[in-house]
């Protein structure tokens, strides 16, 4: 079985590579390709290093990438079923994007602001919006808040909001950005129908997004839950990396593809620098003698 590249659109060019090697290789980005193939190195790497590698790509992709495919295809989904386009009504609602934007932002996850920050980048939003919404965001860890500290939760998610609001005006204010004469359509490659990867992506991340809500419960798992956990992972992340390796998209998706080809492409794209950032952390950590307790 091969994986679908059908492209219907602006054709990538790719540059050269590091080491100077060409830019794509029998399908694949080579600097995308080089990166995986060192994860995967890594990830099977025999003593300690093998075993934070592994915990670190378990940890990316049960605690960010599962709630990051979950909020998109709730987003992209909803644009489908009730055919409208968000960048559409952000463009046509520009006196409150930013209140707008906030509002995705505050929403538990991150997937709102990944929204807010594709709609600025086929120019539908101004700056204002994307400091609005990268405020007023806490990200995955809206849900730990909520669910361990509800009274907590009441205050800061509000907080975090108004906050996002008066930031966002205060960009606007300042930063006069033009909108895209294109009216916001994506020149991102269109990639077509839906994919087999696409599939298989979502129903791996179904399970893991379980697994990701039990560790926000701080669910301790043990014996064989555990080895699942570990698998699923390891599988959701090979997965990615492989369709980020063969990619089409530079980082965003075109909105005419289908829901979960775009949630499959950006879920990927966004994993890919979650498990170099956890990665570094980690080996700063528990290689180096990182300690953040003892610097602040």
């Amino acid at each position: 079985m091969t994986m679908s590249t059908e492209i219907n659109g602006p054709q990538v060019q790719m540059p050269r590579s590091m080491f100077g090697l060409p830019g794509s290789m029998a399908g694949f980005r080579t600097n995308r390709l080089l990166l995986s193939l060192a994860l995967l190195a890594l990830a099977v790497w025999p003593g300690a290093v093998g075993e934070v590698t592994r915990a670190a790509l378990e940890d990316a992709y049960l605690a960010v990438a599962v709630f990051v495919a979950a909020t998109l295809l709730m987003f992209y989904g909803a644009e489908k079923a009730l055919n409208f386009d968000i960048g559409a009504v952000f463009r046509r609602t520009r006196l409150s994007q930013v209140p707008l934007a906030a509002v995705l932002g505050a929403l538990p996850g991150c997937g709102g602001a990944v929204v807010v920050v594709a709609a600025y980048a086929s120019g539908n939003v101004t700056m204002g919006a994307v400091v609005a919404t990268l405020t007023a965001t806490m990200g995955d860890a809206a849900f730990l808040l909520i669910a361990k500290r509800p009274d907590a939760a009441l205050v800061l998610l509000p907080v975090a909001f108004g906050a996002g609001i008066i930031a966002g005006y205060i960009v606007d204010l300042f930063e006069k950005r033009r909108f895209s004469e294109a009216g916001g359509i994506s020149d991102a490659p269109h990639i077509g129908r839906t994919r087999w990867q696409d599939v298989l992506y979502l129903a791996l991340a179904a399970p893991g997004l379980v697994f990701g809500v039990l560790g926000l419960a701080q669910v301790e798992l043990s014996g064989v839950w555990a080895d699942v956990a570990l698998w699923l992972a390891m599988l959701g992340v090979g997965l990615s990396m492989l369709i980020w390796a063969r990619s089409p998209v530079k980082s965003m998706t075109n909105a005419k593809d289908s829901a979960a080809t775009r949630v499959t492409e950006e879920t990927s794209f966004i994993l890919a620098w979650v498990i170099l950032a956890f990665l570094l952390f980690e080996y700063l950590y528990n290689f180096a003698g990182l300690d953040l307790e003892a610097m602040f």
